[in-house]
């Protein structure tokens, strides 16, 4: 499994908007990508957003994070005024759990 963190900093008055978009916009789009597993999006604080993707393999990460790139670049410009850290890597002992 690979992995990628994304940490935007934001107007503090757009998080909830954020959200609604990622819901409603973008994780529609991202399920049918090849090798997809799960996407979460996070309210680190009052101006940061953080965003998790797992895909099963790097080739598929790199290029769902290009389009990521793009749709965030096409649609949600003007909330993320700055480029996130992006933090990405091999997750050889991730195993997904439900419930407990």
């Amino acid at each position: 499994m690979y992995v990628m963190v994304r940490q935007y900093v934001i107007d503090p008055g757009r998080v909830d908007e954020i959200m609604r978009l990622a819901d409603e916009e973008y994780l529609p789009r991202v399920e049918s990508s090849p090798g997809f597993v799960a996407y979460y999006v996070m309210r680190v604080s009052a101006d940061v957003v953080a965003t998790v993707s797992i895909y099963q393999e790097q080739s598929q990460m790199e290029a769902a994070s290009r389009a990521a790139s793009d749709w965030v670049r096409e649609n949600l410009a003007p909330l993320f005024p700055n480029e996130p850290l992006v933090i990405a890597g091999d997750a050889p002992a991730f195993r997904a759990r439900q419930g407990k």
